[in-house]
């Protein structure tokens, strides 16, 4: 475990034939409260959640894992299917001892919460889904892309050098099978059986997620919630860090 900035921790945890690397920021001490864990979007790392976690650290402990292939975890030599992923989330926090989360997820994690939902029902407590991929009437490669790249066009450098980094160290082939995995999820099959109740977030300016989409999100499940931070974008954890930490935290009762 090695200190990064003020009380969030790197930490390095065998899973099965995995070894996950994880930011965690634990308060200690105190009523403990139900933890956060931050699941990231497609091919990106953990490193763009510290913004939210340094927030959502101020009132309960939070963690956000790499998932296998992304950041600073080890790679498998095949990319993992989003089932594959949900569950070595699931043995992740069990290796943590984490029996029970708030699960946040952001953008293609919103894909993997919401698989993690119908497997392991009982280690969730609540779930939000960031703005949610994948709109299912824009289920095409190209009009994907058109979105991110006009997505991208408004997000702030910081972001974008992140991104980009973490793209490259993804690995191209490993992308592709990574985005087959994404297309082929019918998240709208799942919604309707999450149990948990859900909190959906969108950026007013979202591209990848249009106002449409993320309203059928909500409607689809059983008990949802939708908030829209004002004059934001897909990347609303980093660029909000607070307001996203305020919509979790009303939510979950922090």
């Amino acid at each position: 475990m090695q200190q990064i900035k003020g009380k969030i921790y790197s930490i390095r945890t065998p899973v099965a034939a995995h070894e996950i690397h994880s930011y965690a920021s634990r308060r200690g001490g105190g009523v403990k409260k139900i933890p956060v864990v931050l699941v990231h979007g497609l091919c990106i790392s953990n490193r763009y959640m510290l913004p939210a976690i340094e927030e959502l650290g101020k009132y309960c402990d939070v963690y956000a894992p790499d998932l296998p292939g992304s950041g600073k975890s080890r790679k498998p030599p095949k990319a993992l299917g989003i089932e594959q992923l949900s569950n070595v989330l699931a043995e992740w926090m069990k290796a943590n001892n984490i029996e029970r989360a708030v699960l946040v997820g952001h953008s293609f994690g919103c894909q993997v919460v919401a698989d993690f939902a119908l497997r392991h029902p009982q280690m969730l407590e609540r779930a939000v889904l960031a703005a949610p991929t994948l709109n299912r009437r824009e289920r095409t490669f190209l009009r994907q892309l058109l979105r991110f790249l006009q997505d991208a066009f408004y997000e702030p450098f910081p972001l974008m050098y992140i991104a980009i980094f973490d793209y490259l160290n993804f690995g191209f082939f490993r992308a592709i099978a990574t985005i087959r995995f994404a297309f082929a999820d019918r998240i709208e099959e799942k919604l309707p059986r999450i149990k948990a109740p859900a909190l959906v977030i969108r950026g007013e300016y979202d591209t990848v997620v249009p106002p449409d989409w993320s309203q059928e999100v909500t409607g689809l499940l059983p008990d949802g919630k939708l908030v829209t931070i004002l004059e934001e974008t897909h990347g609303v954890n980093f660029n909000s860090p607070r307001q996203f930490a305020k919509a979790i935290r009303l939510f979950a009762g922090y």
